[in-house]
């Protein structure tokens, strides 16, 4: 209902404007290598869940995939393996691809379930190519990312890796659109159909503009 709801609502914005092009939209497409994690993995258990029972969540062992903005990372060096640690603000995403006149293809949600770790381990790295590898890191970018509850660090959940996509900052904004999840009334717990989080309070924030919508 999401991605019809969103197609005809661009589509008469762009007969308002006289635009020429028309608006589409599809399920998130993954990258082959991704596939199978996105398969194995829950959208139904997100961080507000973790942080109520974290005991259960370590237990249960899931795969989890959860969405969210970079700000800032962290590495160290322990014997001969590289560790980088990323800071990652959550955010809701209903896995829907956009295309219209905009650059960005991922209206994501300016809502989200706060702070998450998410780290990486590489093997026989040295300082130099740990660095290197630090690079292709970018502050704002987008991260989707596979991983389990490793531990806690207070509050804060903490993933270990299992395979992560990096989305450049120009193709995603929190400007377009804005919505939240559902969550059951009396456990708290998210609300999901079909392994997708249940979608609420959705809002136009701005009409898409050609080009960057920032």
């Amino acid at each position: 209902m999401k991605i019809l709801s969103v197609f005809f609502l661009f589509a008469l914005i762009l007969l308002m404007t006289g635009c020429p092009m028309g608006p589409s939209s599809r399920m998130y497409k993954t990258q082959e290598w991704e596939t199978k994690y996105y398969t194995k993995s829950t959208r139904c258990i997100l961080p507000d869940d973790i942080k109520t029972k974290p005991d259960r969540f370590l237990e249960l062992d899931t795969l989890l995939n959860w969405v969210g903005v970079i700000r800032s990372y962290e590495t160290k060096l322990v014997g001969d393996t590289g560790v980088i640690t990323l800071t990652i603000d959550h955010k809701y995403w209903d896995f829907i691809e956009d295309f219209s006149i905009q650059d960005e293809i991922m209206f994501i949600s300016p809502y989200g379930e706060g702070e998450f770790k998410y780290s990486t381990q590489h093997l026989n790295y040295t300082k130099p190519r740990l660095d290197s590898l630090v690079t292709q890191i970018n502050i704002d970018d987008l991260i989707i990312c596979y991983g389990k509850l490793d531990h806690m660090e207070n509050d804060t959940p903490v993933l270990n890796n299992y395979g992560l996509r990096f989305i450049p900052y120009k193709l995603y904004t929190t400007k377009v659109m804005s919505y939240k999840v559902a969550k059951d009334s009396i456990t708290g717990s998210t609300l999901c159909n079909d392994n997708m989080c249940q979608v609420s309070e959705m809002k136009l924030l701005k009409v898409p503009e050609m080009g960057q919508n920032k």
